[in-house]
């Protein structure tokens, strides 16, 4: 059984910090370290603490694409749930 789980990666910052840009990202666990499967289309997000906003449409836009693609490739949403809105784990069988 693989698992994965959604994580918010920042690329860049503005020099005052109020700009962020990044993007969400599949990793998957592996004994050599994590491996990543999947990443939305990378955007920016204005708030301080430089993470995507819960509420925030275009934000919740770009996970939703990236977790069609995991379920498309055949990944299950679990109930488990990491520590921020977006860190939605999965999991699938191996062959």
């Amino acid at each position: 059984m693989e698992t994965c789980e959604i994580v918010w990666t920042p690329i860049s910052s503005s020099p005052w910090g109020s700009i962020t840009v990044g993007y969400f990202r599949a990793e998957v666990a592996r004994a050599d370290g994590a491996s990543e499967i999947g990443r939305s289309q990378a955007f920016a997000t204005a708030r301080a603490d430089g993470l995507p906003h819960r509420f925030d449409r275009q934000h919740n836009g770009y996970l939703k694409a990236l977790v069609d693609q995991l379920v498309a490739d055949g990944w299950e949403l679990t109930s488990d749930a990491g520590s921020n809105w977006w860190s939605y784990r999965f999991c699938r069988l191996v062959a």
